[in-house]
């Protein structure tokens, strides 16, 4: 009862590097700005990158929340752009108090440059082994995130005491 902490809230994070600045908005207004000088260098191959840890020399600072969705592009989106993806995300899962033009059921899979696409609402997305095995259902370990681009980037874990886990979420009652 009450309100629930922001950080309890689901939330939408959009990160944009054009070449020579990165942006970072969340629930589409503007956290913070940096030069390249200041910025993480970003890697152009889309099989380079890790999800939910910090790299460099090793793997580290591991994030500790939930991810309901991440969408790659392999080119800097525009401000329409990105009020449109992230209008379609906030309507998906329910997020308020984001921009929403209207969309007409825009979807990531409409912008050109898409690379990666992990949907956390696709429950045939999810298994529990890196290549082959079965669809994840209920509450389990995730070995494998299908990805929904086309390009067949699956991210994979293959220790098994850092997988992923699947579960329900009681504040939107959403699966992740």
């Amino acid at each position: 009862l009450g309100t629930v902490p922001i950080l309890l809230q689901p939330q939408i994070t959009t990160y944009v590097f054009n070449g020579t600045t990165s942006s970072l908005y969340t629930n589409g207004i503007e956290d913070w700005i940096r030069t390249a000088q200041d910025s993480t260098t970003m890697s152009t191959n889309p099989n380079q990158f890790t999800v939910g840890a910090l790299r460099r020399s090793t793997v580290s600072d591991y994030f500790d929340g939930n991810m309901h969705e991440l969408i790659v592009l392999n080119k800097a989106i525009t401000e329409t752009e990105r009020l449109y993806l992230e209008a379609h995300l906030a309507k998906k899962w329910n997020i308020p108090n984001v921009f929403h033009p209207e969309t007409q059921n825009i979807l990531p899979s409409d912008f050109d440059g898409l690379v990666r696409w992990y949907d956390g609402l696709d429950e045939s997305s999810f298994y529990d082994a890196t290549s082959g095995g079965n669809v994840v259902t209920g509450v389990s370990d995730i070995a494998r995130w299908e990805d929904k681009s086309g390009n067949a980037g699956h991210a994979t874990q293959s220790d098994s005491a850092k997988r992923p886990n699947r579960y329900i979420e009681p504040i939107t009652g959403r699966r992740n």
